[in-house]
């Protein structure tokens, strides 16, 4: 287990906001207060010829706006555009005798597309879950992966940036030399 805080004050940030048109343009923050918690725990074991590994993760993030170079200040000590406060995610991986199959999951806190940080104005939460499976081979020194993913397995319907949908349930086959 391992966790981290931080603290960082940021002058004359750039980030890039979209406009009333969509279009995605620079925008000079004077000051922004960015700080947070990252909390990481791992546990793995082996039960005779099994591997069992299990990961999880959480982040808190503040960050928010303090000073401005436009005249406006309504948006002061509001959070950023599209950095949710809440992730978290979690994997189970099972190996045995080169098979290996595994489960992640991911949770991206809802996230605000517009600086005036109105629930109007976000993206709600979203929790989504993969799976894989595979096999490692090996030919004469050389190594070889197969594997198949499933990806979005609830089949979510969701956006982590405002307008740019991502995927439902997808599958990806891969076949890697190492």
């Amino acid at each position: 287990f391992n966790a981290s805080a931080y603290y960082q004050k940021l002058f004359n940030m750039i980030q890039w906001l979209p406009n009333n048109q969509g279009i995605w343009s620079p925008t000079n923050h004077q000051e922004v207060l960015s700080q947070g918690v990252e909390a990481r725990a791992q546990v793995s074991m082996k039960l005779k010829a099994v591997k069992l590994n299990l990961k999880a993760n959480y982040q808190y993030t503040s960050s928010t706006l303090k000073a401005s170079t436009n005249q406006d200040e309504s948006n002061l000590n509001n959070q950023l555009i599209y950095t949710p406060k809440h992730q978290a995610s979690s994997s189970l991986n099972i190996v045995y005798k080169g098979f290996y199959l595994g489960c992640q999951q991911n949770l991206f806190g809802s996230r605000f597309t517009n600086m005036d940080n109105l629930e109007v104005n976000s993206l709600p939460s979203v929790y989504i879950v993969n799976a894989h499976f595979g096999k490692r081979l090996k030919f004469n020194k050389q190594s070889f992966n197969l594997s198949f993913k499933i990806n979005n397995i609830t089949n979510n319907s969701y956006q982590l940036v405002q307008y740019y949908p991502l995927p439902g349930i997808n599958y990806e086959f891969e076949f890697k030399y190492q």
